[in-house]
């Protein structure tokens, strides 16, 4: 389990995925700086951030890599960074070895309490090429948890 003094995101993307990579023989789950989680879902740790009453900004780090169909599928989230602004915001994360950051998701905060936020997800425009169109922009993914660094409380 990720230190919790420092923070963490975790998300297991899309149940339906998982359990469609799980059933991939060639599949391929690489993690560089992120741990395998409960239930198929990946926790990155904190790197820095900011939380106030009203707005939160935080960048996590480490790469999940998932490959299979002989690289055919491939989703890369890298340095997942969450911005939000009242109770609505996203999710973007570098997504190509070049370095780009894409919008991935819209989230809407769920639960807020102390120390963490549960954040309700969903696909955007940016985010559905990432797994192959499979699921259209406005889809539901899993649930953000967002675990706030000690001294960010």
């Amino acid at each position: 389990m990720a230190d919790d003094t420092h923070g963490s995101l975790t998300w297991g993307l899309k149940k339906s995925f998982r359990e469609y990579v799980s059933g991939i023989s060639d599949r391929n789950i690489a993690l560089d700086g992120v741990e395998e989680a409960t239930e198929g879902s990946f926790t990155f740790p904190i790197s820095d951030g900011t939380s106030t009453s009203e707005d939160t900004t935080f960048s996590a780090m480490g790469t999940l890599i998932v490959r299979a169909h002989r690289g055919m599928l491939l989703v890369r989230i890298q340095d997942p960074h969450v911005t939000l602004s009242g109770s609505a915001g996203s999710l973007s994360a570098i997504t190509r070895p070049t370095g780009e950051r894409q919008q991935l998701c819209r989230l809407d905060v769920k639960v807020r309490e102390a120390g963490a936020l549960i954040l309700r997800v969903e696909l955007a425009d940016d985010g559905a090429p990432l797994f192959g169109d499979i699921y259209p922009p406005g889809t539901v993914m899993d649930d953000v948890t967002l675990r706030l660094p000690r001294e960010k409380r």
